[in-house]
């Protein structure tokens, strides 16, 4: 049997008002995450996950992240 997850989300914003005094501005992000966790033999409960962002806007940089994580529980 396998164990995985799938995450997908979006954000966006209008209208955006800025401490200097800049209006009118808008953002928007989406995140996507997929993972999945051994569920027998000797790697068992190892998981395997990766995450993908994307952030742009009108005001300032724009930001693209993927990360992948390994995890491993230890009972000490």
């Amino acid at each position: 049997m396998e164990d995985s997850t799938q995450l997908a989300r979006y954000l966006r914003g209008d209208n955006i008002i800025l401490a200097n005094g800049a209006s009118g501005q808008s953002e928007w992000e989406r995140d996507l995450e997929a993972a999945y966790t051994v569920q027998s033999g000797p790697l068992k409960d190892l998981t395997f996950r990766v995450r993908q962002a994307t952030y742009r806007n009108s005001f300032s940089g724009d930001l693209d992240d993927v990360r992948f994580i390994t995890q491993y529980p230890i009972n000490l």
